[in-house]
């Protein structure tokens, strides 16, 4: 015998009253209020300041590996490999201090628009970093007996910032140029700037008065020499 089949209807499902009920796939707020031509001008601009910033970061992280590299040839008395690296330090600082053209695009004309939100953090770094690595670059021209060329470096340091390195250094070139009156000048402000190592500069303005006494005495006796002489 067959079982009976349960003839039971299914019930329908309920329907929601879709009518009534709220949207929860939309977001229920309020749009933004459009920006004004100023914000929205503001805004681009703070873009463009941490755009700029963030690449004068790099710039100075790279300056500062270069001059690392560059002390470490020094130390190795590879002063050829040393003066390369100092070199390609001002190849970034110069985008931040001033005074190169054509370094980086973006920075120099930031500059040329007046915009001076460059950190104060990186100005400083970048100045540090001219002065230093000029000082560095005046030692080994010093050692090199390039008088010339110290005097440039060193003038560049303390353009960067006064500092008794270079006053010292630019002295004793002076002195060896027997350009005595710039010598002693460089030896009392170095002494000015640096109260400390005023035994230092006193030492070196006696050095050079021995060896300006030896230079007249020299002189004298040559153009003595070229008086005595009969026609």
């Amino acid at each position: 015998m067959e079982k009976d089949i349960e003839n039971k209807e299914t019930p329908a499902p309920e329907v929601e009253d879709t009518a009534t009920q709220p949207d929860e796939t939309k977001e229920n707020k309020e749009e933004e209020p459009a920006k004004t031509p100023e914000e929205s001008q503001e805004e681009a601009k703070q873009e463009m300041i941490k755009a700029q910033n963030d690449k004068i970061r790099g710039f100075i992280e790279k300056a500062q590996e270069l001059k690392a590299l560059g002390n470490e040839f020094f130390k190795e008395g590879n002063f050829a490999k040393a003066k390369s690296k100092y070199a390609f330090v001002f190849s970034y600082t110069k985008s931040i201090t001033g005074g190169m053209s054509g370094d980086d695009q973006m920075l120099n004309l930031a500059m040329k628009a007046k915009q001076q939100e460059i950190s104060e953090e990186y100005k400083i770094a970048a100045k540090e970093l001219e002065r230093d690595v000029n000082n560095n670059m005046a030692m080994i021209f010093l050692k090199e007996g390039n008088w010339t060329k110290v005097i440039e470096k060193t003038t560049n340091s303390i353009n960067a910032e006064k500092n008794m390195k270079a006053y010292f250094r630019r002295g004793k070139a002076y002195a060896m140029k027997n350009d005595f009156e710039n010598a002693y000048k460089d030896f009392e402000e170095g002494k000015k700037v640096s109260p400390d190592d005023a035994k230092l500069f006193d030492t070196e303005i006696e050095k050079t008065k021995k060896r300006e006494k030896k230079y007249d005495q020299q002189a004298a006796k040559k153009f003595s020499g070229f008086f005595d002489k009969k026609e």
